[in-house]
């Protein structure tokens, strides 16, 4: 009868009678836990003898690879034997000289701890002084602190260093440049007039850069006096110079009789607008576009407007003591308004009658009326003149508001009625 200890201890080969009990030994491996015998171990010696062989489990054990402040480190339970793979690991600024103790080729009984050893790097450190003196190059370890030095530029006040100096050695080379403030100086650009102009406190030998500055009906002709390259050491003040430009301003009477104008004018300059004619059986109708009364700082041409002569008819509503006009079927030149519509009296410009009517270039409204609405005529642009009744009681809020054209207008005393700040605005 044979017990195989299977690489373990404590087996045998004994010569035992037939019958006789079989009491299996005890058996031990390193690293191993017994799971029993194969085959299962008969009671007795049966006719021929027996071989039984051990049965054996590998024992796990943790095995741990400590990265020591880096990174890659693992632990993890192996079995017995099995072969061990170290991890790679990183850690920055350090390099890698191998492991305490020295890593086993397979697992011992009761695992193992290996500790990563590093060697810090060591990196250039630069302080450039930039102009000035105490700046300095070292080569230092990774991690250590940094100290920066004291230095020093004469005419500059020390403003500190660019990057922020780290409060130890970082993973790579870096140098830390001085930043100096020069005396400070008043430089003021004078727009002169213009827009773009700035005061500012600048760094004597600064460069210095002029604004770019306009002025509307004028070309810029340069600083008095000359801007130098770089900021002087004194206060200093540059002053912008001008030259008015000029613009051609032109009224094309588009077969009016009057013909058309022409002028050089500087942006501002009042504009005088020409006599149109007539235009045969056309109705004058006003400026395309509406002229300012002050030339604009570009070159414009003002179009006569002329629209075929028709006969007017009147949209009235009854109102007390007559009717109120709402509008016209004919509303450019010169409106006339009646004094009465089919036999009743006009006592009334309603709100918004002639409200935006560009085409209307002049109004007569008889002296029956004694009411004009709000905003009866808002934005006629055209309209240069106004006939105002004389028994006006009531002129309405905005009545004349943006009647760009109108020159003259005579507003008969109104009483105790309110006269609106915005009724010619």
């Amino acid at each position: 009868v044979k017990f195989d200890a299977n690489g373990g201890t404590g087996g045998w080969t004994k010569t035992l009678d037939y019958g006789s009990a079989i009491v299996a030994p005890t058996v031990t491996r390193t690293g191993y836990t017994f799971k029993g015998w194969t085959p299962v171990v008969a009671k007795t010696v049966p006719v021929g003898g027996a071989t039984y062989k051990a049965q054996w489990t590998a024992n796990k054990y943790t095995v741990k690879f400590d990265a020591a402040g880096g990174t890659g480190g693992w632990a993890k339970s192996l079995d017995y034997g099995s072969a061990i793979t170290a991890p790679a690991v990183t850690r920055t600024g350090y390099t890698f000289k191998g492991w305490t103790p020295v890593v086993a080729k397979t697992v011992p009984v009761g695992g193992a701890i290996y500790t990563a050893q590093w060697t810090a790097n060591k990196y250039t450190v630069t302080f450039d002084a930039n102009g000035g003196t105490g700046g300095w190059t070292k080569s230092l370890d990774y991690g250590t602190a940094i100290v920066a030095p004291a230095v020093t530029r004469p005419g500059y006040t020390f403003k500190g260093w660019t990057p922020a100096v780290a409060a130890t050695v970082p993973a790579e080379d870096v140098t830390y440049v001085a930043q100096w403030s020069a005396n400070a100086f008043t430089i003021t650009f004078d727009a002169n007039g213009g827009r773009g102009g700035w005061t500012r406190t600048l760094n004597g030998d600064a460069a210095l850069m002029p604004p770019s500055v306009t002025r509307d009906g004028y070309d810029f002709a340069g600083w008095m006096p000359a801007v130098p390259a770089k900021v002087p050491l004194a206060d200093a003040t540059y002053t912008a110079q001008w030259e008015l430009k000029t613009y051609t301003i032109a009224f094309d009477a588009n077969g009016g009789s009057g013909g058309g104008t022409s002028s050089e004018l500087h942006a501002g300059d009042e504009i005088d607008r020409p006599d149109v004619g007539s235009n045969g059986s056309m109705v004058f109708a006003g400026w395309e576009p509406v002229p300012p009364a002050f030339a604009p700082a570009s070159d414009t041409t003002y179009v006569a407007q002329w629209v075929a002569a028709a006969a007017n008819t009147w949209d009235v509503r009854s109102v007390a003591g007559g009717v109120a006009i709402k509008g016209c079927s004919f509303p450019y030149g010169k409106v006339e308004i009646p004094a009465a519509v089919n036999g009743k009296k006009v006592v009334a410009v309603m709100d918004y009658a002639f409200f935006g009517q560009k085409g209307v270039t002049e109004v007569v409204i008889p002296d029956s009326v004694t009411t004009v609405g709000v905003k009866a005529f808002k934005g006629c642009a055209n309209l240069t003149k106004v006939t105002m009744p004389a028994r006006l009681a009531t002129l309405g809020q905005a009545a004349f508001q943006d009647c760009v054209s109108l020159t003259e207008v005579d507003v008969p005393p109104l009483g105790d009625n309110y006269l609106w700040s915005s009724t010619f605005e």
